[in-house]
């Protein structure tokens, strides 16, 4: 005899799934596909830096936005978010740039920097355009299946 009573998700399933049920629980068909957010040209559009950055903002924005792009994560809807993270970089890139003479304001400076750049790569991570999470591969062989293929073939 089993033991426990009912489980979530016992019993016979559905046979097809092509009526969805609408937020006041009634059932509608499946709507048709949506067409893309944006077209080709609002895409080339977004390869050009606002006229109103700096030089050091347009020059991250023309190396990362066809990346941006190409991944469908810098859009119309996304620009403010994208301009901020070209802020960002520029910024870390003028802060590398920077000399100190003394000690404590060499680790001032180290920690800002740190600092900025956490914020950079949480930026880069918005945007996919850096790694994110584990690895695929460590670099170490995948063991076999069949633990006795490799000993014995």
């Amino acid at each position: 005899m089993g033991w426990g009573g009912a489980r979530s998700g016992a019993g016979k399933k559905p046979a097809k799934r092509a009526n969805l049920l609408g937020i006041d629980g009634a059932k509608r068909e499946r709507g048709p596909e949506l067409p893309p957010a944006e077209s080709q040209e609002d895409r080339a559009a977004l390869r050009e830096p606002p006229d109103d950055m700096t030089a050091g903002e347009q020059k991250a924005w023309r190396r990362w936005a066809p990346v941006a792009i190409e991944r469908d994560t810098l859009t119309r809807g996304t620009v403010a978010g994208f301009r901020e993270l070209c802020s960002r970089m520029a910024q870390v890139e003028a802060l590398d740039r920077m000399t100190v003479s003394d000690l404590a304001g060499a680790l001032e400076l180290l920690r800002e920097r740190r600092n900025w750049g956490r914020e950079l790569n949480a930026s880069l991570k918005d945007f996919h355009l850096t790694a994110f999470g584990k690895p695929e591969t460590s670099g170490k062989p995948k063991a076999a299946v069949n633990p006795f293929a490799a000993k014995f073939g």
